[in-house]
């Protein structure tokens, strides 16, 4: 694939400290690990720091209104596109706080073409975004739809955000992201028959049957600190790894959330949001993270790429 997006993952040394919930550095084991910030070799990320004077949208409710006829962008265009990955700030996508209101769906999705674009609320306009065939680590980019319409759209939750907290004005930005793409650039994938909920006042996380809401097990979880605290919201585990370095013995299970609340919580994390084993496992305890004691951890890890986390009150 001549344009696929190629991660190097490195061994860095950026210093960090427990609580984070991110990804790929050398942390002790109570810390939240934390993702190295390297663009793909294809092109620089775009769009990495937005503007001060942008304001978050209001979340966009799923539409079955009638768009033009859609013309698939040239290479050309797709090409000075942001990449939608976990460290960029691409403010044309959309708040997807109203997801977590809708059914949960079991559909997922790999892409077809290297580089697909994606649309904010104008589906008629240009691409906001495009979203790579290959992820950071290299593996397959996972597609989770939030809704499948029948008039050839699908929208989907990104990896990336749409704002800074500390440019929104107010200091709270989306935690989570979403955009529209066109279904027939979608290839489809195993369906994923169970998510997992996480509740902020009882700090306990349940694994449970999406068809039925049969709850199959629950766990006791740590979350985030009152000043950096879990965004609620549904997001889902976007990929995960093992580095010895951060967490002996125990993969990083990372979602396509982000801290609601600030920027880099814990240092050069880019704000993300993941689950992860922790000695330290109980209480707010975190910047934003869900931590995990052994068990739980082991529930997490039988539990595909593309699964769904909602996260409550």
């Amino acid at each position: 694939m001549s344009r696929s997006s190629r991660w190097i993952l490195i061994a860095a040394a950026i210093a960090v400290v427990a609580g984070a919930g991110t990804v790929l550095v050398a942390v002790a084991n109570t810390a939240d690990p934390v993702p190295l910030s390297v663009a793909p070799t294809h092109r620089p990320s775009a769009n990495l720091t937005p503007s001060a004077s942008a304001t978050p949208s209001a979340p966009t409710t799923p539409s079955t209104s009638a768009t033009p006829a859609y013309i698939q962008p040239d290479a050309a265009t797709l090409a000075t596109l942001p990449d939608a990955n976990y460290n960029a700030v691409i403010s044309g996508l959309l708040d997807a706080a109203v997801a977590a209101s809708l059914p949960l769906l079991g559909e997922t999705f790999t892409l077809k073409a290297d580089l697909t674009p994606l649309y904010g609320a104008d589906r008629s306009g240009a691409p906001v975004a495009s979203l790579p065939f290959l992820n950071f680590l290299g593996a397959r980019t996972v597609v989770v739809p939030v809704v499948v319409h029948d008039d050839g759209w699908a929208e989907i939750l990104t990896p990336s955000r749409r704002q800074l907290p500390s440019a929104s004005g107010t200091g709270i930005a989306a935690s989570q992201t979403m955009a529209w793409v066109r279904t027939d650039q979608l290839v489809a994938g195993a369906p994923v028959r169970q998510h997992a909920l996480v509740n902020i006042s009882t700090q306990k996380l349940s694994i449970i049957n999406t068809a039925d809401g049969t709850v199959t097990a629950t766990y006791s979880v740590g979350v985030g600190k009152a000043d950096t605290a879990t965004p609620l919201g549904l997001t889902y585990l976007q990929a995960r790894y093992r580095d010895p370095k951060q967490v002996t013995g125990h993969q990083i299970y990372l979602t396509a959330a982000h801290s609601s609340v600030a920027d880099r919580p814990f240092g050069p994390d880019q704000g993300l949001v993941g689950l992860h084993w922790s000695a330290v496992n109980t209480g707010a305890v975190s910047h934003a993270c869900i931590r995990l004691n052994a068990a739980g951890d082991n529930a997490i890890s039988k539990l595909e790429d593309g699964t769904r986390v909602l996260v409550v009150e």
